[in-house]
């Protein structure tokens, strides 16, 4: 199992796809989970990152918003049956997608706070496991949760892709699902890959000037025709994660 605070449920996913892609195993079951705790959530407030917008629960989590104050912890959890072509063909399985890249790497240099430079890289790496530029990505579910950390983030994604790649954060939905987070958020990913249509950050009233040289997804969400999608989570102390899947046909 993996232990990797919100970057578990992405290292869950990406390590069963490599014990698959070395021949180790032909199938796996993989993802992650989060039962909301009282304790987590007075962790967060210690910390100052949890938000404070308790009479309006349903638009306290702004990602990306010049006006957000602070994350909401959830709860939630995703497995995925991860098997290779031949093992899935022969059981006559409904194939949805395809994972075709993974990296995971660990910044290290502060206990919070994401490293500019590990966030741009883990993308980087796991564009080069899947043979890929970055040009051929078609959105992005980045792991924006209403914090400071959403500008880096912003600000790393433009590094790597520029302002031309669609992004949003689902966070506004579920809440901050911690330790969850990277298995139903890489689902949601590969849905609205297969449904065509991607969802906005909701809440998101307008783009703060620190998150605003990304290519947010339309208000109204926007449709979509990608071959490429990835999923992104950073997680407190440094490690990130970042998985693609690819549209089955």
């Amino acid at each position: 199992p993996a232990s990797a605070a919100c970057a578990s449920g992405g290292q869950a996913l990406g390590y069963a796809w490599e014990t698959i892609r070395h021949g180790i195993h032909p199938v796996m079951l993989a993802g992650s989970a989060e039962e909301l705790s009282p304790m987590q959530v007075a962790v967060f407030d210690s910390f100052y990152s949890a938000s404070r917008e308790h009479d309006n629960p349903a638009t306290a989590v702004r990602p990306f918003s010049a006006d957000r104050n602070g994350m909401v912890v959830g709860e939630g959890g995703a497995t995925f049956i991860l098997e290779s072509l031949d093992h899935a063909h022969q059981r006559g399985a409904n194939v949805l997608a395809e994972m075709v890249g993974f990296a995971t790497n660990m910044g290290g240099t502060h206990a919070v706070r994401s490293d500019l430079d590990t966030m741009c890289r883990v993308m980087e790496m796991a564009l080069e496991s899947a043979g890929l530029v970055p040009e051929q990505v078609g959105y992005i579910n980045a792991h924006a949760s209403g914090i400071a950390g959403d500008a880096s983030e912003a600000m790393a994604i433009q590094n790597v892709f520029g302002d031309r790649v669609p992004v949003s954060s689902t966070k506004g939905y579920t809440g901050h699902l911690l330790g969850g987070c990277g298995a139903v958020e890489s689902w949601l990913t590969v849905n609205m890959m297969r449904e065509g249509w991607l969802a906005p950050t909701v809440n998101k009233s307008q783009a703060s000037s620190d998150c605003d040289g990304v290519f947010h997804v339309a208000e109204n969400g926007q449709t979509t025709d990608c071959e490429y999608v990835m999923c992104n989570n950073f997680a407190f102390g440094g490690v990130n994660v970042s998985v693609i899947f690819k549209k089955f046909h």
